[in-house]
């Protein structure tokens, strides 16, 4: 979310909002999540797979009164990657990935 970003208005931006939905470092350290007023954690990229991640959207939309929509959402896309690995589907699904972290020289 930073990225580059200066630093004063970045802290400025997250103040600026009700909550602020953080994941913890890639070491597994939640200071920045435990340090942030408004900051909650949102643990997506520690699931299984997919629709295991997908099922956040249920956790994000009561912050906002929307579990119904949520919930029909989260059906659908069940649905979907249901009918996809049994090879029934007309569309595939579209996944959008939420982190990434290569293997590099720094990671292990």
């Amino acid at each position: 979310l930073a990225c580059g970003a200066e630093t004063a208005l970045y802290a400025h931006q997250l103040a600026g909002v009700d909550v602020v939905f953080m994941s913890c470092g890639t070491d597994g350290n939640c200071t920045n999540v435990n340090n942030q007023k408004n900051g909650v954690h949102v643990p997506s990229t520690q699931e299984t797979g997919p629709v295991e991640s997908a099922e956040y959207i249920k956790y994000i939309a009561a912050f906002f009164n929307l579990e119904p929509l949520a919930n029909e959402m989260f059906a659908a896309t069940q649905t979907s990657y249901a009918q996809a690995s049994s090879g029934k589907s007309a569309t595939p699904p579209l996944v959008a990935w939420i982190n990434y972290n290569p293997k590099s020289d720094w990671s292990s």
